[in-house]
């Protein structure tokens, strides 16, 4: 039996769903950031969205095998969804950074890998 290979549109959205939750997470390393936090709270945290970074980058390394060609239709509305939640998830961890080094210099933090937009 061989490996299942999802459609492009199912993959699009899972990661739309990934974004939704990165975007989730950042509001909530914002928010926090402001605050006094603990180390455990910001390490769950980003740990979770190291964990969601990678596996978006899996799916959008999934599409690329699963769909050649131009992206069109149904599957073009739902990347261009993608890349704006992906600008937002972007903003918002860049915020995050800045209001952490500002508020908790003496607290590391770990600049995920968000940098890296999926492309496709």
């Amino acid at each position: 039996m061989g490996k299942f290979m999802p459609t492009p549109e199912k993959i699009l959205k899972e990661m739309d769903i990934i974004l939704t939750e990165l975007i989730s997470t950042a509001e909530r390393l914002q928010d926090i950031s402001h605050q006094v936090i603990s180390k455990e709270e910001l390490t769950a945290l980003q740990e979770s969205q190291s964990g969601l970074v990678k596996h978006l980058m899996e799916l959008d390394n999934a599409f690329k095998l699963a769909y050649k060609g131009e992206v069109t239709g149904k599957n073009k509305e739902l990347r261009a969804n993608i890349e704006k939640k992906l600008e937002r998830f972007e903003k918002l961890n860049a915020n995050f950074i800045e209001n952490l080094a500002g508020t908790h210099p003496l607290l590391k933090y770990t600049e995920s890998k968000s940098n890296k937009k999926p492309t496709g």
